[in-house]
């Protein structure tokens, strides 16, 4: 995935990441580290938060300001894509912040979309039934493993 951001992203100087909560910051912090070691290409983290269950239930918030993505390149990143929900309300976030593309980096994409989101870049796409569930696994930041069950 790193190699594929940097393949598109080669003309510019910086491009932002924002992680979805725990798992997505976490995630983007890897493809950074990856990207960095094969690329001369800035980076900049930081993480987004939403509610996955309620999204409705309180604001998207961004660690910096929506201000500094004005004109820029921004990848947001998550572990799992479902049905979409998620990615689809944490747009909202940057509502104020005109960048100048959007788009969407997702470690296993499941064929269950339910809301309009295009995701850009991923690892592993499955085609599951609706009542499997897919877990990213960490241990220390890292992702270690996808399950299904």
């Amino acid at each position: 995935m790193a190699m594929e951001i940097y393949e598109k992203h080669s003309d510019r100087d910086m491009v932002y990441f924002l992680g979805i909560n725990q798992k997505g910051y976490f995630l983007a912090n890897q493809i950074r580290t990856e990207l960095e070691k094969l690329s001369p290409l800035k980076t900049n983290l930081s993480r987004l938060t939403i509610s996955p269950s309620d999204p409705l239930s309180t604001d998207v918030s961004l660690e910096i300001q929506a201000s500094v993505l004005k004109k820029q390149a921004v990848i947001i990143v998550d572990d799992v894509m479902n049905s979409g929900r998620t990615l689809f309300y944490s747009f909202k976030g940057m509502a104020n912040a005109l960048p100048s593309s959007v788009e969407v980096c997702v470690l296993v994409l499941r064929m269950h979309k339910s809301f309009p989101v295009h995701v850009d870049y991923y690892g592993l796409r499955l085609a599951t039934t609706i009542k499997q569930d897919i877990e990213v696994v960490f241990q220390k930041e890292k992702a270690i493993e996808a399950k299904m069950y």
